[in-house]
């Protein structure tokens, strides 16, 4: 047996591994498998918090926060108070670490307690700073400035055209020489007004911005411009918006269900694209609503089916079918119903054939069999008092209402042990045990004088993040072979 021992593993070990086996009689063999690791996703910490900032009235201010784990949720507030961004204050995500706030244009009310929150699955971390605003006392302006503000007003950035896809955030640019009086924008000739996902920002400095948020291309893609005046002299820069639609894709699907008659029930999918046209389906014939079944959908993402009491007549295959201008995904999953029974109509379960002990030899498949009598709620699995689940190497099987099966792929002596099977319904519960002794497999006399042979293959694995991977193989072969991973 021959082993690759990977401890505290890392996602860069991912991959495809090999290993070679070869003898003297130059007959190579070789066996490989995949290696899928998960991210350990740890609670984020802070590595440079916060800072106090101190600015004149008036200039901007900006905190910034570097982290390490991946927050998915960050929270600013102002003495305790959540905020959210707007013309005045910028909350930028600079990447998968370092996170930003800014004031624009601050005044003395701005003052305070700011805190940020970073959260994740794993916990939170905070991290709190002050800025404290000094008051700017107006002075008279000198004759050079006087002059500079009474220059001539240009454009010295333009706007540029632009193409984004839909959901994604767009930011149109434009900067002055000299000081507009007034700035306005425009969306195919009509006036702009600030609203959920179209923002007049100014950045300062004569710096202004259009941010438009979640762009969607019928009610984005379109000619922007934007007009300044100044003393009666106006300037002007167009750009145009170019918005890729997306058609509908599947992020979660539907799913198979068995339930209970009488209950209520909910199939449901997620997805992304913005679709159009949603439609159901049973057994392939679309459905319309009616006061038992219903349909809901929120934020265009995610639909349902409801069934507020499911019957036995319910029993079907549904499937989902979302469109639009761009292409179309479907979903489907089977929604078996079985009759409510009382109590008294549920049979007590009985072993009809139980587990036995059984010996193996390494390499080979076992299947674990039990038949039962009566009608099963619940089936679970045991190795030496721990639940099992499906894998590549185990596979749990319901070959009939009665008959049930545990199969383990290519045993090695790591399979050997104190199986168990525990059966309920909602009067009985039993359970059987059998033992599973591995044998290792031997070179026999027909392996003398040929090649390498893996009686044991890699297996392909999926690991967390700092565990000990193990890939284990077997080869025989005369005379023995040389290992090379």
């Amino acid at each position: 047996v021959y082993r690759l021992i990977i401890p505290k593993v890392r996602i860069d070990d991912a991959g495809s591994y090999r290993v070679e086996a070869t003898n003297k009689s130059n007959e190579k063999a070789s066996s490989s498998a995949v290696l899928t690791i998960n991210a350990l996703v740890k609670a984020p910490e802070i590595l440079d918090g916060l800072k106090n900032v101190a600015v004149d009235q008036g200039a901007k201010a900006i905190f910034q926060v570097h982290v390490r784990g991946k927050p998915s949720v960050v929270i600013w507030y102002k003495n305790g108070v959540q905020l959210n961004a707007n013309n005045h204050i910028l909350i930028d995500t600079v990447d998968d670490s370092h996170f930003r706030l800014t004031l624009l244009n601050t005044d003395l009310d701005d003052q305070g307690e700011y805190k940020v929150r970073l959260e994740n699955e794993a916990g939170s971390a905070d991290s709190e700073a002050a800025l404290m605003v000094t008051r700017v006392v107006p002075r008279q302006e000198t004759q050079q400035e006087q002059m500079e503000a009474e220059a001539v007003l240009t454009i010295t950035k333009i706007l540029k055209d632009q193409t984004a896809k839909e959901g994604d955030n767009v930011g149109f640019d434009v900067d002055f020489s000299g000081s507009p009086t007034t700035i306005k924008w425009y969306k195919n000739g009509q006036l702009l007004s600030p609203s959920d996902h179209v923002k007049l920002i100014d950045l300062g400095g004569n710096c202004f911005r259009l941010l438009l948020t979640d762009v969607q291309k019928e009610e984005h893609e379109a000619s922007y411009k934007v007009e300044a005046e100044k003393d009666g002299h106006i300037v002007h820069s167009t750009a145009r918006l170019f918005v890729e639609g997306q058609a509908p894709r599947i992020l979660k699907a539907l799913k198979d269900y068995q339930v209970t008659s009488g209950s209520k029930i909910i199939l449901e999918t997620e997805v992304e694209g913005k679709p159009k046209t949603v439609k159901w389906y049973k057994n392939g014939r679309e459905i319309k609503q009616t006061d038992k079944v219903k349909f809901e959908e929120l934020n265009r993402k995610v639909f349902r089916l409801i069934f507020q009491e499911v019957q036995k007549n319910d029993e079907a295959t549904y499937k989902i079918i979302l469109g639009n201008d761009f292409g179309a995904c479907e979903s489907e999953g089977h929604l078996t119903v079985e009759e409510k029974l009382t109590k008294e109509e549920i049979s007590a379960l009985k072993f009809i054939r139980s587990l036995t002990d059984k010996t193996v030899t390494e390499g080979s498949h076992i299947s674990l069999e039990i038949e039962v009598e009566g009608k099963p709620k619940s089936i679970k699995w045991y190795k030496n008092g721990r639940s099992l689940n499906e894998s590549e190497k185990i596979r749990i099987e319901k070959l009939s209402e009665s008959v049930f099966k545990l199969m383990i792929m290519n045993t090695s002596v790591d399979d050997q042990g104190d199986y168990r099977v525990v059966v309920e319904n909602d009067v009985s519960r039993i359970e059987s045990q059998g033992k599973l002794n591995v044998e290792s497999a031997r070179p026999t006399q027909e392996a003398e004088g040929v090649g390498a042979k893996f009686t044991v293959p890699l297996t392909s694995q999926t690991g967390n993040e700092d565990e000990t991977i193990s890939l284990t193989c077997r080869v025989r072969g005369e005379p023995f072979p040389e290992i090379a991973w």
